[in-house]
């Protein structure tokens, strides 16, 4: 008796080879820019904050002690990047922009998997396109090894982890979110807007009757214990080894100490002046209000695509109030999650 080999049907072959070209094209599109961005970074050193956080990690590794000999102006994350990379690669930028490098291709590729699996292959390619141009960009990469940087790669691979989480129910994806998103303010405060979107959508999802409580515990929970995971042994190294650095995330009782200030009569110079405060005393609202929306403009390609998405999504709850829209699409609640990210970033 001969045997018969197994047929796949013809669907299932054409989705196969459409899954091919797209992503063949994504590489080849996406894969220009970044290359182009990170051989001007590699090849242009950086006179002013990657130099410096390079030469704080060799300074450190060398024995001099954190807050007393090196004073780094680089916040935790960023400077245990750049020790990582110096410790590697020897004393120069190369280290630290490799990893950068490999951080940010690691979040292109969680991008392109969670967006494919919850808005289709298209929308994957055209996101995982734009955000390689836009990363690359001189204007946005600078010269590479950039606090922003480091930032957006954890936030990327940790909403990214979140929304695979929800279509596969992997214990681990949500452990990797919560360790990944606990991460992004290490490097830059405004990390913060991605943890802040992740935790309002997790706590919202049994409002809405998506998840049971039950769900939402568990889910809530795992986040948990994936950024005490990640950023535990921050802790008991600061603290077990008295090294001078601010704790991780201790800008958030100084920020809520500023607010509770500026209620009050107490005279809010009596706390220290964050970086904020003390722009605002060289720059006005107007002349801050000019420069970022300059940015906007130059960046209206993703700027518009999230404000879109924002509207359509409001649109059609909106119609749906008064029965004149359509069945939600499934995927359509995750514009909350990507819409409170995209709004407190902005």
């Amino acid at each position: 008796m001969t045997r018969r080999r197994y047929q796949r049907p013809a669907t299932q072959v054409q989705s196969r080879q459409a899954d091919v070209i797209v992503i063949v094209l994504t590489l080849i599109m996406a894969g220009i820019p970044f290359l182009l961005g990170k051989y001007f970074e590699l090849n242009s050193p950086d006179p002013f904050d990657s130099a410096i956080y390079a030469y704080s990690a060799k300074h450190i590794l060398e024995g001099a002690r954190i807050g007393v000999d090196e004073i780094p102006s680089a916040q935790i994350g960023t400077l245990l990047v750049n020790i990582l990379g110096v410790w590697l690669f020897g004393f120069s930028e190369t280290g630290p922009k490799l990893i950068q490098g490999l951080l940010q291709l690691v979040a292109f590729v969680m991008m392109f998997v969670a967006v494919r699996r919850h808005f289709g292959r298209a929308a994957a390619s055209v996101a995982v396109i734009v955000a390689s141009l836009c990363l690359s960009s001189p204007m946005v990469a600078k010269y590479g090894n950039v606090k922003e940087q480091h930032m957006i790669a954890f936030m990327v691979i940790g909403v990214s982890s979140l929304l695979l989480y929800y279509a596969s129910e992997r214990w681990w994806q949500a452990f990797l979110a919560g360790a990944t998103l606990s991460w992004a303010p290490l490097f830059k405060q405004t990390g913060v807007s991605a943890l802040v979107a992740a935790g309002l959508f997790v706590i919202w999802q049994p409002v809405v009757g998506r998840r049971s409580i039950k769900q939402a515990v568990v889910d809530v929970c795992l986040l948990l214990a994936g950024a005490v995971a990640a950023i535990g042994p921050l802790f008991v190294w600061i603290l077990g080894w008295d090294v001078k650095l601010p704790l991780p995330y201790d800008w958030v009782g100084f920020a809520f100490s500023k607010f509770l200030a500026s209620g009050s009569t107490a005279d809010p110079n009596a706390i220290s002046a964050d970086y904020v405060t003390s722009a605002r005393k060289l720059v006005t609202i107007g002349q801050q209000a000019a420069m970022v929306f300059r940015y906007y403009m130059v960046l209206i390609l993703p700027v518009a695509m999230g404000a879109t998405s924002i509207v359509i999504r409001l649109t059609r709850l909106v119609a749906k109030r008064f029965g004149r829209a359509s069945e939600m699409w499934p995927w359509e609640r995750f514009v909350l999650l990507l819409g409170i990210w995209w709004l407190l970033d902005m």
